[in-house]
């Protein structure tokens, strides 16, 4: 098998996920940009994703949206670092704001995010899109999170990772999986996941990663600075996929998998998918 490059030239790739109208759509985090990718041509899909306005001095050059998702209604869920918040790009169009605040300070830059069974959105917070990578507690919030959003309630689910990143379900819902590519915290957090509430935390495996996906056989895929690994229901590594650089993140489309990575992003022929 081999990485099929599909788009280049890319500031920083993030957050692939596979529209149902059809074609791809990723982040340009430091382009500012979500871009889509139909019938093999590359497409502005929306502009100023992440920052309307110009880039101020607690910025840094990561200000565009990062994680992507797609919700029920097919209206394109984004983390917006620039902007601090979760919004929603809507199918006609529109950019609209669903939460940027907890408790009275701006979030720090919301990174990527994943959907829970009823529909309530989750996401990290890590201070990525920060000037120097570090927590503003002047500006922001004084600590990184991961959190649950619905029905206009935000709410802290977890509070003791400096450098929270890829979130995902199992296909059940049952458990929900935290991941860190920061070294000093090493390891892929699972947590037992019930009408909102964790509990049972452990370390499913030591390892780091940017995005994380799962699929149906309970297969944990991880995007990392060698590539992409795939850890087995018990925590076994089954598979590498190297990429040139470091993978940020990635999304499963039978028979296929998309990977972005810093500058790139690759198709990658996948047979029996368990999606």
């Amino acid at each position: 098998m081999e990485l099929k490059i599909i788009a280049s030239d890319i500031g920083f790739g993030e957050g692939p996920v596979w529209h149902p109208d059809g074609f791809l759509c990723f982040s340009d985090v430091v382009n500012n940009q979500i871009l889509k990718i139909e019938n093999g041509k590359v497409e502005v899909l929306l502009q100023k994703s992440g920052l309307k306005t110009d880039p101020q001095p607690y910025h840094n050059d990561q200000i565009g949206a990062n994680g992507l998702v797609i919700d029920k209604e097919g209206n394109l869920l984004m983390c917006q670092h620039g902007e601090h918040a979760i919004a929603r790009l809507t199918k006609d169009g529109q950019v609209e704001k669903l939460v940027d605040s907890y408790q009275g300070k701006r979030l720090n830059s919301p990174n990527d995010l994943c959907l829970g069974p009823e529909g309530e959105i989750i996401f990290s917070d890590p201070p990525y899109g920060l000037k120097g990578q570090e927590l503003l507690p002047e500006l922001a919030q004084p600590h990184a999170g991961v959190y649950k959003w619905q029905n206009g309630t935000l709410e802290l689910l977890i509070l003791d990772m400096e450098f929270p990143n890829g979130v995902c379900f199992s296909h059940d819902y049952k458990y929900m999986f935290v991941g860190t590519n920061k070294a000093e915290e090493r390891g892929i957090r699972k947590y037992k996941y019930d009408n909102g509430v964790l509990s049972d935390m452990e370390i499913f495996v030591d390892e780091n990663a940017d995005g994380i996906k799962m699929d149906k056989k309970g297969n944990l895929y991880l995007a990392t600075m060698q590539g992409i690994k795939v850890i087995s229901p018990e925590a076994e590594v089954i598979r590498k996929i190297e990429t040139p650089s470091m993978a940020t993140n990635l999304c499963l489309h039978e028979p296929y998998m998309y990977i972005t990575t810093e500058n790139v992003v690759y198709e990658y022929f996948l047979p029996n998918l368990a999606l």
